[in-house]
């Protein structure tokens, strides 16, 4: 699962390729923009999943849920009430 934030606004997919889908959407709508001077948005994008950075654009945490070590050493997850974010783009 992915945490995608754009635009101030926070959004939760479930795989990857509707995240890449929805990447190279809003990729497409920055370079729409009057004031934007710069590569096609589809080198745009390309060049973002290399660097793993898209800059303004979006920001892109995976979400892994967190596992715990009881008393009894039996490993658990509570998913939906404790995770990990990591960001990849």
């Amino acid at each position: 699962m992915y945490l995608l934030h754009h635009n101030g606004n926070y959004e939760v997919i479930k795989d990857e390729k509707t995240l890449m889908n929805k990447l190279l959407v809003l990729t497409f709508e920055w370079c729409q923009d009057e004031i934007y001077e710069g590569p096609p948005y589809k080198e745009l994008f390309d060049e973002a999943i290399e660097n793993h950075n898209f800059c303004d654009i979006a920001q892109v945490f995976s979400i892994t849920p967190m596992k715990k070590s009881a008393y009894n050493n039996f490993t658990f997850c509570n998913i939906g009430t404790e995770f990990c974010l990591e960001r990849i783009y």
